[in-house]
């Protein structure tokens, strides 16, 4: 539910419309595209277009290694540097509430550190809801908020 509203069954674009945002596991970048490109790509679903080029900035301000290899291609990047592409991405659509599957899969430690501290930042400095899907719980429980603990499908812990 978004808003009081029953998300299940909604076309993606509607739940889209609606603020939610996904950053999927394995990241997902469009390799062949420029990462300015691939932000861009996260602006389809906008129903506010009008302020595109300030969110652009924005997510540059917030990743700076984005904003000096904005023309290069996305699969010319590192691991950690493709997730915080797509985090990027994803907060292009202007999102109130953003899922992350796995953000720290396969990345080393000290890069898990870095996109966490993001994510951390990102959710106070925009108000913004994360539902993280993460194996490690320990990381997940860092970012604070309401965590529940799901093994086998049964909620464990809440």
């Amino acid at each position: 539910m978004i808003d009081g509203a029953g998300i299940a069954g909604a076309a993606p674009e509607d739940i889209a419309r609606r603020g939610f945002s996904l950053v999927p596991e394995g990241r997902n970048v469009f390799g062949a595209l420029t990462i300015e490109e691939n932000l861009k790509v996260g602006t389809g679903m906008r129903a506010d277009r009008r302020t595109i080029a300030d969110d652009l900035d924005q997510i540059y301000q917030e990743f700076p290694m984005l904003a000096e290899r904005r023309h290069t291609p996305a699969g010319m990047l590192s691991g950690g540097q493709q997730q915080m592409l797509v985090i990027g991405r994803a907060l292009m659509a202007a999102p109130r509430i953003m899922a992350i599957d796995e953000p720290s899969l396969g990345l080393a430690p000290k890069i898990i550190d870095q996109v966490y501290e993001i994510l951390l930042r990102l959710r106070a400095l925009r108000k913004l809801t994360l539902l993280i899907v993460e194996q490690s719980s320990t990381r997940a429980m860092m970012t604070g908020g309401r965590m529940v603990l799901i093994r086998g499908g049964r909620i464990v812990l809440e």
